[in-house]
């Protein structure tokens, strides 16, 4: 039992190793496409597409 356990934790591990680079990659691209992120939460969009997350910050004009 200790071994099915101890796969699953392994698992766990390197799935939490794999989300947080993707994390630092999405952030990294954020910053390269943006320079700076938004002072306020509203100002960024985000989408989800299913397998690819995509953030960008809003444009607004005068009417807006």
């Amino acid at each position: 039992m200790n071994i099915i356990r101890n796969a699953r934790i392994s698992a766990d591990k390197r799935s939490i190793d794999v989300y947080g680079r993707s994390i630092e990659l999405a952030i990294a691209t954020y910053l390269l496409d943006n320079v700076d992120f938004p002072t306020d939460i509203s100002e960024l969009a985000i989408e989800y597409t299913g397998d690819e997350v995509e953030c960008s910050t809003t444009q607004l004009n005068n009417d807006s």
